[in-house]
């Protein structure tokens, strides 16, 4: 586990009994590590994601993937340039009443839609 600020590190040290980092380019090179999950808040994603993409680790981002187009695109492209698979977390996705949504709204059954919000 990786967290910069050394307070709350040594709090989920205590509380999961895990080895946890305080600086990025020492838990990137944990061996056995292959995918990491970055779960910092929004508009915070893009500098670890990139470098755990430069050291060859397959990254899953917690939505939104970025802020923006171009940081978005910045991403992407370190991810195809390193070779590593990149996936955005859409917790809800593959839930039932999800997915029956997605097939009416595929179906036309809500004719042609244009804006939606769910929460």
């Amino acid at each position: 586990m990786y967290n910069p600020n050394p307070v709350s590190a040594a709090k989920a040290k205590a509380q999961f009994g895990l080895p946890v980092f305080t600086d990025l380019k020492e838990f990137l090179i944990v061996p056995g590590l292959d995918i990491v999950c970055v779960c910092t808040p929004s508009g915070m994603h893009l500098e670890p994601a990139l470098a755990a993409a430069k050291a060859g680790k397959h990254l899953m981002i917690e939505k939104p993937i970025e802020i923006n187009l171009q940081r978005t695109d910045e991403l992407i492209a370190a991810c195809s340039e390193s070779g590593v698979k990149l996936a955005v977390i859409f917790q809800n996705r593959f839930t039932e009443d999800y997915q029956k949504l997605k097939s009416a709204v595929s179906g036309g059954v809500f004719g042609r839609l244009l804006m939606g919000n769910a929460m």
